[in-house]
């Protein structure tokens, strides 16, 4: 959200808002956990079968006032989700995509066309959510590792190395992708999670092909970014 702003000047205030939103979010977090913990050891609630209704049970006991704030924040943030999920992907397929084909849509156009897009991802997505929840966690769970996977070393790379090229983070983010697909195949070897495997791999590309492949200028708005 803080990279939707309309004047770069409202900055400080989103940043103090998300800072202070975030804060009550992580104490109720906590004190529920907490609440729970404390209800189950007393005898008050059997032990709960899945950790994931800890929440509801914490509710559940708080009264109305609780529920309510309770119920309005899992859907707002369902919302948010949805939102900026709908909203990315619209863009992507919008113009993002079809600008890496070589293919350039009107800027009056791609207002209509990303609309149009996040209709019917929308409706997809309805479709999918009713019939098929545990696709829908699969798909959560291999779409956000192969998101940060893939993005996360190219942001790292790009914003602090300027010796990073396009043929380089081309590479690391193909490789990303290649091993997330790979990973579903296979396990890592250690405890960590794969992505995290997938992370180090793909920035050592990057930095590698960026070495063995010429050197290029930056803009000089980029040249600034990463002097900061």
């Amino acid at each position: 959200r803080m990279y939707a702003v309309k004047d770069p000047r409202d900055l400080p205030r989103v940043g103090l808002v998300t800072a202070i939103s975030h804060t009550i979010v992580g104490f109720v977090a906590v004190a529920a956990a907490y609440a729970v913990l404390y209800m189950v050891a007393t005898g008050q609630v059997d032990p709960l079968a899945s950790p994931d209704t800890a929440f509801y049970v914490f509710s559940d006991k708080g009264g109305t006032l609780v529920q309510l704030l309770g119920y309005a924040a899992v859907l707002a943030a369902a919302m948010s989700s949805a939102s900026m999920f709908l909203s990315s992907s619209a863009t992507l397929l919008s113009k993002d995509l079809p600008s890496a084909l070589g293919i350039n849509i009107p800027a009056n156009k791609q207002i209509s066309v990303s609309r149009i897009f996040m209709f019917i991802l929308g409706i997809a997505s309805i479709f999918v959510s009713i019939y098929s929840s545990e696709m829908v966690a699969i798909l959560g769970t291999f779409g956000w590792g192969t998101l940060v996977s893939g993005t996360f070393p190219i942001f790292i790379v790009g914003l602090l190395w300027e010796r990073a090229n396009v043929p380089g983070v081309l590479t690391g983010m193909i490789v990303s992708l290649g091993l997330n697909i790979a990973s579903m195949f296979f396990t890592w070897p250690g405890g960590l999670p794969a992505y995290f495997n997938i992370i180090a791999i793909s920035i050592a590309v990057t930095i590698f092909v960026s070495l063995l492949t010429p050197k290029q200028e930056l803009p000089k708005k980029m040249q600034a970014v990463i002097r900061l």
